[in-house]
Parts: C-alpha cells; sequence; structure tokens
C-alpha cells in the first residue's frame, strides 16, 4: 500500500524536476525562433535631400504610341514627350534614338535634351519636341520593314554620346513609335 501512495505523488515531481532540467534548452530555443524570426530593417538609399531615388517616367507623348505611323521620305513628323522625376532636385537627360528594325543598334535621332532640376516643385519637367525628324530614306520606302523611334529619359549617364543605352546603375524609362515607309 506504501508503493501506490507515493505513486501519484512520484510521478508529479519527476515530471516537473524534468521540465526545470530543461528550462535552460526551451529558453534557448524560444529565443532562437524570436532572433530568427526578426528583421532588422535597411536604411534606403538616398541620392538627393532625403528623398528615396526613384527612376524618371514618360509621362505622355505625342503622337500616341499604340498607332503605327506611315511616313514618306518628304514627312518631317514631330514626336513630343513630357517626363517627370518625383527626385525633383536630379537632372535628366531626354534622347530621341532610331532603329531601322529590331536587330539594328540604335542611333541618335536627334540632339540630347539634358532638362535641369524641377523649377516649380512638380515632378513634370517642360515638354521635349524634336525637330521635324528625317526619318523614312529613299532606300526604306520598298521594304515593309517597321521602324522605330524610341524616347528614352535617364537620371544618369548614356554609355556613349550618340546611342540611347544607359548606364548600369542609371534609373530611366523607355517608350517607342513605330512606323513604315511609303512611297
Amino acid at each position: 500500500m506504501s508503493n501506490s501512495a507515493h505513486k501519484p505523488v512520484a510521478r508529479p515531481l519527476h515530471t516537473i524536476r524534468c521540465v526545470v532540467d530543461h528550462v535552460p534548452l526551451v529558453v534557448g530555443v524560444v529565443l532562437s525562433l524570436v532572433a530568427i524570426g526578426c528583421i532588422i530593417p535597411v536604411e534606403p538609399e538616398y541620392r538627393d535631400g532625403g528623398t528615396p531615388n526613384s527612376p524618371p517616367y514618360i509621362e505622355d507623348v505625342i503622337p500616341a504610341l499604340e498607332v503605327q505611323q506611315s511616313l514618306r521620305a518628304t514627312d518631317r513628323p514631330s514626336f513630343t514627350v513630357t517626363v517627370a522625376d518625383v527626385n525633383l532636385e536630379q537632372n535628366l537627360e531626354v534622347r530621341f534614338c532610331y532603329r531601322r528594325n529590331l536587330e539594328d543598334e540604335y542611333h541618335i535621332a536627334d540632339n540630347p535634351y539634358p532638362l535641369g532640376p524641377s523649377t516649380d516643385g512638380k515632378p513634370e519637367r517642360k515638354p521635349v519636341a524634336t525637330a521635324g525628324l528625317a526619318l523614312c530614306k529613299p532606300s526604306d520606302m520598298f521594304t515593309a520593314e517597321t521602324h522605330y523611334l524610341y524616347v528614352v529619359v535617364t537620371d544618369g549617364e548614356f554609355t556613349d554620346k550618340f546611342g540611347c543605352d544607359v548606364t548600369d546603375g542609371s534609373a530611366s524609362d523607355k517608350a517607342f513609335w513605330s512606323f513604315t515607309c511609303q512611297p
């Protein structure tokens, strides 16, 4: 009878001793899980005046990008673009580049347009317009190729002074018009 009387008391004491013996292990596991799940925020990179660097963007274009143009050799179309950048103090540069087809290299089609920082506190900069580009040559008149006029805006640098590729790390936006050359 004395054996059965001690069993119910001995089991809870043994359980308590096991838990107490393993407290450091349990606490260590819990703290490890908390440490793994803990995220230490990293401060974003700021390039100008405490504003995170955002890429410039093309806000508006004339004519619309979705409409394929049909041009003759004598046509001198104008293209207008409005660009913007939430980083108001950044200088931007806009370039218009021509590609005879998608495999062709970019060729600068007009002078680069440097745009200084925003002067009115708004992201939009003044519109940039090309001055009547001669995009179709007589040799293009009888090909069925689609030609492309790209506009690129960057807050960084271009890889060279005659192209439209930007250097690594330069934020940019790009759009294009497509057209065919007609006789």
